[in-house]
């Protein structure tokens, strides 16, 4: 918890004796003077709801505050707000509002009362708004400033619970109260909490969609993977390609040539062939025509020695 301190110099100016009233606290002590607002008309009660409105209505804006929401962390956002409205003093023998003090003064020092801080949880960067009020949505605590305090027991001692509410109100502050419009209040704080539940929705619909992107930028890396190693397999098939199409290249060259060298195998065998078939018709023809000449040859000595026969025949008949 963080408590902030904003320091007033008190104004110079002519203190007057007045008489001891008992203030909104319930006290009997010395009253402490005002300060003078120099600004300020004659009328004092509608100067004082005016400003009592406007300091309202700045605490209400202070009240909430913007938080950047890391990715991992859960960030805490502790705020403080004060407010400090001038009484106008007593003109003439008008009556005037007092606020009961201690016999000691106080430093001049004014010290605003502490909100409870309200943890921030949500993954990415988006504005969060925290209020002074109790938040119904979740635990909240309240910090209690102990001055002067020996013990741990802050509400023992009525001097110490007195010297507590005078350093948490500034001057003006129960007039303040008294002139609030409570139904303006509700309505803004009505208005704050609205606001915080529709940012806790979107916040949580800004997770889902974190979560959505985070699973589809997965799977997009996944189908990159996939795509990487297609591609991969894709030039190994490539390669192995080229290579079938280079060794079916070598090959019909080889059994090209082979072809060629058995065609002219098969022509030179060819012309072999026809030269023996030439050969062996002229060498026909040379036999035929001997075997003719034979064949005469032996007509005539047939004829020959049919004759030789007859004739012996005839001799010996």
């Amino acid at each position: 918890k963080d408590v902030q301190a904003a320091v007033v110099d008190k104004p110079r100016g002519t203190r007057k004796k007045r008489k001891a009233a008992s203030g909104a606290s319930g006290s009997n002590l010395p009253l402490k003077n005002l300060k003078e607002d120099h600004d300020t008309s004659g009328d004092t009660d509608a100067s004082t709801a005016g400003k009592s409105l406007t300091a309202l209505q700045g605490l209400l804006e202070r009240s909430t505050l913007a938080a950047e929401v890391g990715v991992v962390a859960v960030a805490t956002v502790p705020f403080v707000t004060s407010s400090m409205t001038l009484t106008p003093e007593r003109e003439g023998n008008a009556e005037v509002t007092f606020i009961a003090r201690s016999p000691i003064p106080p430093p001049p020092v004014v010290t605003a009362a502490v909100a409870g801080i309200a943890p921030v949880l949500g993954v990415g960067t988006e504005s969060a708004i925290q209020s002074i009020f109790h938040d119904f949505a979740s635990s909240s605590v309240i910090y209690v400033p102990k001055w002067n305090v020996i013990n741990d027991s802050a509400l023992d001692d009525p001097e110490v619970c007195r010297n507590m509410i005078n350093q948490l109100a500034p001057s003006g502050f129960f007039s303040q109260l008294r002139g609030m419009d409570y139904d303006q209040l509700f309505a803004e704080f009505n208005v704050g909490a609205a606001r915080q539940t529709c940012l806790s929705a979107e916040v949580s619909q800004v997770s889902v969609v974190e979560v959505a992107e985070a699973a589809r930028v997965s799977q997009l890396n996944s189908l990159k993977g996939r795509t990487i190693t297609l591609e991969a397999k894709k030039s190994t098939l490539e390669g192995q390609i080229a290579a079938l199409k280079s060794a079916a290249i070598t090959k019909d060259t080889e059994l090209a040539d082979n072809l060629t060298d058995q065609v002219s195998l098969l022509e030179t065998t060819c012309s072999g062939l026809y030269d023996q078939l030439s050969s062996y018709k002229l060498f026909k023809e040379r036999y035929e025509a001997v075997q003719d000449e034979y064949v005469k040859i032996l007509s005539d000595h047939a004829v020959d020695f049919d004759f030789e026969l007859m004739g012996m025949a005839v001799d010996i008949c």
